[in-house]
């Protein structure tokens, strides 16, 4: 599968600070086959497709260096996110618990990747991760505040 990692923080980046294919492990023993690098003009595009259709619809605009301008709506997100979670947890029951079915695998999926994308977002330390880690970040926004874009790569696993 082929996708991207989106680098974002509560703070710019410093050149030092900024996310590479080289700072990625990858291979056998790694979530990545490969990581790459992308030009700008890529990076601009997918910052906007991450604005535009993978994040809830106006949550965030972006100002003139791509970086994430937060518009407010996380309250009425977080209640959508908790009716999928909760309706997805109604699924299991004692026959289908230990993972036979949709059910354990669907409940998983609602919960640690909300925004329901391939992409990937490293916020902070650690490997990146899926969507749940972006929207943990969001939750601490007030209307106004920025959320940094570092680094865009491209990734396959």
């Amino acid at each position: 599968m082929h996708s991207y990692i989106y680098q974002i923080g509560l703070k710019p980046f410093s050149e030092e600070r900024l996310l590479t294919s080289d700072k990625i492990e990858v291979g056998d023993m790694s979530l990545f086959d490969y990581t790459y690098d992308i030009d700008e003009k890529s990076r601009a595009i997918n910052i906007r497709i991450l604005v535009d259709t993978i994040l809830p619809a106006g949550m965030f605009v972006t100002d003139t260096d791509n970086n994430l301008i937060y518009q407010g709506g996380f309250k009425v997100w977080r209640k959508s996110y908790y009716d999928n979670v909760k309706s997805c947890s109604k699924a299991l029951t004692p026959a289908n618990i230990m993972g036979s079915g949709n059910a354990l695998r669907n409940l998983n999926k609602a919960f640690h990747n909300p925004l329901n994308t391939v992409r990937l977002f490293k916020c902070g330390a650690g490997s990146p991760e899926q969507s749940i880690a972006f929207m943990r970040m969001v939750e601490g926004l007030s209307k106004g505040d920025v959320l940094y874009v570092g680094s865009v790569l491209g990734y396959h696993n």
